[in-house]
C-alpha cells in the first residue's frame, strides 16, 4: 500500500472476464488487483492470454509492478510488469528482460522509477528436476534501462545474485546472493573427496 492508500495485490476471478453467473465448476485464476477508491479492480488485460498474474508493490506515484504468466514460444512463462494504476485503462507494459524466453518477476519499486526483480539467466529446457538458474536485475523506467545486478559487483567477487526483494529511494537493495563454501556435515565437520580436497557447494547468503 502507497502513501495515498492505493493497495496491490492479487485476488482470484473468472477466467471468462464477463461472467456474472459461474457456474459450480466455473474455471477461475489468480489475477494482479489493484485497490483503490473502495474498489477492487483486475487490471489483467487478457484472460485468455495473461493469467496467475501477480501484483508485489506499488509506489506513491501509484505504478505497480509484479508478473503475468503466459505462454512463449509454447512454454509456461512469468514476465515482470510495470503500470500506472492512476489510469483509468490500466494497461501492463512489459520491458524486454534477460531474453524472450526468459522466466521474469518484479518485486519492488522505488520512487525514482527504479525496480528491481529476478529472471532466468539459464537458456536449457527447465523442468522440476533441472531448472534455470536466476540472476536479480535492476530496471529503470525513466530510461527503459534493463541491467544484472552482477554487472555492479566486481570483477572478482565470489558472489552471484540470484534474486532482488526489495528497492527504497536510497537505491539500495536487498538481496540474495549464492557464493561458494566447503561443505560440511551433520556435525559441522568439513566433507572431503577421494583425493583429500574439501567438496565445494552453494551457499546462500
Amino acid at each position: 500500500v502507497n502513501n495515498q492508500g492505493v493497495a496491490v495485490g492479487y485476488s482470484h476471478g473468472w477466467w471468462d472476464e464477463n461472467e456474472t453467473s459461474p457456474e459450480k465448476n466455473e474455471s477461475r485464476s489468480i489475477y494482479a488487483v489493484v485497490f483503490k477508491d473502495g474498489q477492487v479492480i483486475d487490471f489483467t488485460d487478457d484472460h485468455s492470454e495473461e493469467f496467475d498474474s501477480r501484483a508485489y508493490d506499488i509506489n506513491d506515484s501509484g505504478t505497480a509492478v509484479g508478473h503475468v504468466t503466459k505462454y512463449v514460444n509454447g512454454s509456461l512463462r512469468t514476465k515482470f510488469y510495470h503500470v500506472d494504476t492512476n489510469k483509468e485503462n490500466m494497461e501492463m507494459i512489459f520491458p524486454t528482460d534477460f531474453f524472450k524466453g526468459s522466466s521474469s518477476t518484479a518485486r519492488s519499486i522505488n520512487e525514482a522509477g527504479y525496480i528491481v526483480g529476478e529472471g532466468e539467466v539459464e537458456t536449457h529446457n527447465d523442468s522440476s528436476t533441472n531448472p534455470r538458474r536466476t540472476n536479480g536485475f535492476l530496471y529503470h523506467i525513466g530510461t527503459d534501462t534493463f541491467t544484472n545486478l552482477n554487472d555492479f559487483l566486481p570483477c572478482e567477487s565470489d558472489y552471484t545474485v540470484i534474486e532482488a526483494r526489495h528497492i527504497n529511494d536510497n537505491n539500495e537493495i536487498s538481496a540474495t546472493a549464492i557464493i561458494k563454501a566447503p561443505r560440511r556435515d551433520a556435525k559441522g565437520e568439513f566433507v572431503f573427496a577421494e583425493d583429500g580436497t574439501k567438496i565445494m557447494e552453494d551457499v546462500v547468503r
